[in-house]
C-alpha cells in the first residue's frame, strides 16, 4: 500500500552530486522511519482496543456466570483436573 512518495525536483536539469544523493537518502530514511513509527502506533492502538474488548467480554461472562449461580435452585461446584 502506497502511503506517499518522496521526490526532489528542480526547475532545471541538474547533475546530482554525491553529497546531494547522501542528503536525499537520509531524508528518505527519515520519512520511512516516521511511517514505521506511525504504523507501530496504530497497531498498538488496535491491540489496546482488542484487549479492552476482551476484558469487557470476560467481565460480562463472569457476571452471567455469577447470576446463574445465584439463581440456581441447587448448589454447583467446579473442579479443575488437579482437583
Amino acid at each position: 500500500q502506497v502511503l506517499g512518495s518522496f521526490c526532489a525536483i528542480d526547475f532545471v536539469p541538474r547533475a546530482w552530486t554525491e553529497r546531494d544523493i547522501e542528503v536525499l537518502t537520509e531524508l528518505a530514511k527519515s520519512a520511512e522511519r516516521e511511517i514505521q513509527l506511525r504504523q507501530a502506533a496504530r497497531e498498538s492502538e488496535i491491540q489496546a482496543a482488542e484487549a479492552r474488548t476482551a476484558a469487557e467480554r470476560l467481565r460480562e461472562s463472569e457476571a452471567r456466570f455469577r447470576a446463574a449461580l445465584e439463581h440456581a435452585p441447587i448448589g454447583m461446584g467446579l473442579v479443575d483436573l488437579d482437583g
